[in-house]
């Protein structure tokens, strides 16, 4: 691998820092950090030490801030698998989560994570595991919420006295 120098000229490194130090996004700030350290003399390879990174890496990033400036440094696309539903598929889900669950056919008053995946399962036939679609809810801004549940026969003035024996053991 032969060395590489950044030829770019439109930032220095102050203003590299600078926007290094306003960056939200950790990868983008990382590369910005890379970026500052060579336009101060340092070498892909003397920055990928300092930062624990590949050689390559480094290198590839010096490649692309030379090429593309501040936009060959940015990612296509973001890290990960792509979600299992679409945004379309995520609405029309949305929508039934709002609705009572009897509404659409089911013999449940409430919806839980193994009822949502069977629904997933059956409208858009997609399987996804009760854990998953828990994650996926709360993302979409959903909490669990269970009813507060007071039986109506209840005596109070029983159930203080068992709370009052209890309490003597």
């Amino acid at each position: 691998m032969k060395p590489i120098e950044i030829t770019r000229t439109e930032y220095m490194a102050d203003e590299m820092w600078t926007l290094y130090k306003k960056e939200r996004d950790g990868r983008m700030k990382e590369r910005y950090h890379a970026i500052a350290m060579m336009l101060e003399g340092r070498n892909a390879r003397e920055t990928a030490d300092a930062l624990h990174l590949s050689r390559n890496t480094t290198w590839e990033w010096a490649i692309a801030y030379n090429d593309e400036g501040l936009e060959g440094l940015k990612r296509d696309s973001p890290p990960g698998r792509t979600p299992r539903l679409t945004n379309d598929e995520k609405e029309l889900l949305k929508a039934d989560l709002l609705k009572n669950p009897r509404e659409l056919g089911y013999d449940f008053s409430r919806w839980d994570g193994k009822s949502i995946s069977h629904h997933i399962d059956r409208c858009f036939n997609k399987h996804l595991s009760v854990r998953g679609v828990q994650e996926m809810v709360k993302k979409m801004g959903f909490t669990l919420q269970r009813a507060n549940v007071k039986q109506v026969k209840a005596d109070p003035a029983l159930q203080e006295k068992f709370k009052a024996d209890l309490k003597k053991k």
